[in-house]
């Protein structure tokens, strides 16, 4: 990649910065309009000179943010894992990775439910810090549908501790 962006044959004279890169990838990966050797293509111009441990993580979520439901689907369960062993980062970029809501709204849609079905037991069985992950990373409340409000009224129903962060996260 030259880091630079050319608008009608016309150089504009703006350098990218990694992680404006590290960005474009990650859409042009999740975009469901280019094949896959497009996406190689630009991954592997993109991040040819890029050894960073930023440009390994941008790499693990690419490949993890292919619009393909079976991907989705493994994804999911693994995050859901508890017995996986996975570090809190990298459940951080498969969530990354996974969660194409504006990419791929139709292969995220059967997780909504999911999501709702399985949060509470995520916050009273898991840490903290994982279920902050989870319930910050894959909320569907970006949806604003009256099925999103009313899982989150009952969800904040069962709540008894106020003060209990996943409460005070329902309630924002």
């Amino acid at each position: 990649m030259q880091d630079k962006i050319i608008i009608e044959d016309e150089e504009v004279a703006i350098e990218l910065t990694e992680a404006q890169k590290y960005t474009i990838c990650k859409k042009y990966w999740a975009h469901t309009a280019f094949s896959l050797d497009d996406k190689k293509a630009l991954r592997d111009k993109a991040l040819a000179n890029d050894s960073s441990d930023n440009a390994q993580n941008v790499k693990k979520v690419l490949d993890w943010s292919l619009p393909e439901a079976a991907l989705k689907e493994r994804l999911w369960e693994e995050i859901m894992d508890e017995s996986s062993g996975a570090s809190l980062m990298e459940i951080r970029l498969k969530i990354q990775g996974f969660w194409q809501r504006h990419m791929q709204p139709e292969l995220m849609a059967p997780y909504f439910e999911k999501y709702y079905a399985s949060i509470k037991r995520v916050v009273d069985t898991r840490d903290r810090e994982f279920a902050e992950i989870l319930m910050n990373g894959m909320s569907p409340a970006f949806n604003a549908r009256e099925q999103d409000e009313t899982a989150f009224n009952e969800l904040l129903s069962r709540c008894t501790d106020e003060n209990h962060f996943f409460t005070l996260f329902l309630k924002k």
